[in-house]
């Protein structure tokens, strides 16, 4: 049975409202009128933007907090210091 036809836009919010992390991001950014400040938003995981002759740096602020280190972990910041430890 084939899906319901419906908007594109529509669709993909209903997908994004499924994750909650990505609330703040949906409300502010697609359906409030916020400019996208994405320095702000590295800041808020601990990790830092600095830009100098036109080119963007980003570094690991140096006192990571405990959510701002899982979530780092999750997406494999030091995995080659397990997988050397093998």
């Amino acid at each position: 049975m084939p899906n319901k036809l419906q908007d594109g836009n529509t669709a993909i919010l209903k997908v994004l409202e499924n994750y909650a992390e990505l609330h703040p991001i949906v409300e502010k950014y697609i359906k409030g009128t916020e400019k996208i400040n994405w320095q702000a938003d590295l800041e808020s995981i601990g990790i830092k933007a600095t830009e100098t002759n036109f080119i963007t740096k980003l570094e690991l602020t140096t006192r990571l907090k405990g959510r701002q280190k899982d979530l780092l972990n999750k997406l494999g910041y030091n995995n080659w210091r397990k997988i050397s430890e093998k």
